[in-house]
């Protein structure tokens, strides 16, 4: 946190902002694609982003890698709209795509994910998954014995994170119980390589 702060609120911070997609308009021969990202970029409110390190630690501990946010319908759209020729032109833009993403999917816990998000957001993130299978073949959930127990820690993690973050009042033993989730915590990071 104090990384954080000295981040942020420093003269030598450095700053987080917004996409400005109308700064690809140059590059877009598409009057669709123009459209739509002149529309996007009108409607963009300004807003402090999250942390990148506490977001992706925070995502991946709820059982949702943001690898997937907005991947799978991304995706989808491009292949809808340009065919596999479309994706294949995009995959060549980042050829590590599948090898990231199939990383990522030993990880996915819906089961996790359906006790602290809206059932909207849940919603667009099987969307997410499911895009993802179909044009990349990557199916979500654990498929070593690293995996599998990374996904016992976040079964075990759950009950406790909720009455965390439920805002109760008097959890007995609070402090210990937050001492068993940041070590889980990290437990999982250390399975990931990384806490975000």
């Amino acid at each position: 946190r104090q990384r954080d702060r000295l981040a942020r609120y420093t003269a030598v911070g450095y700053a987080r902002d917004v996409a400005k997609p109308e700064k690809l308009l140059q590059w877009i021969s598409d009057e669709d694609v123009r459209e739509e990202l002149f529309k996007l970029s009108r409607n963009l409110k300004p807003s402090a982003l999250p942390r990148a390190i506490t977001f992706t630690g925070a995502l991946y501990t709820l059982g949702f890698p943001p690898e997937f946010l907005g991947t799978g319908r991304g995706f989808k759209k491009v292949k809808d709209k340009f065919g596999k020729e479309g994706v294949s032109r995009l995959l060549s833009f980042y050829p590590g795509v599948k090898s990231d993403l199939s990383f990522a999917a030993r990880f996915v816990n819906l089961d996790v994910a359906r006790d602290f998000f809206s059932s909207e957001a849940l919603e667009e993130m099987r969307e997410d998954l499911k895009g993802v299978e179909e044009i990349l073949g990557i199916e979500p959930g654990p498929v070593d014995e690293e995996s599998r127990f990374y996904a016992a820690l976040l079964e075990t993690t759950k009950p406790i994170l909720r009455q965390l973050t439920n805002g109760l009042p008097e959890i007995p033993r609070r402090e210990e119980a937050e001492s068993i989730v940041r070590d889980w915590i990290i437990r999982q990071g250390k399975i990931r390589g990384s806490l975000g």
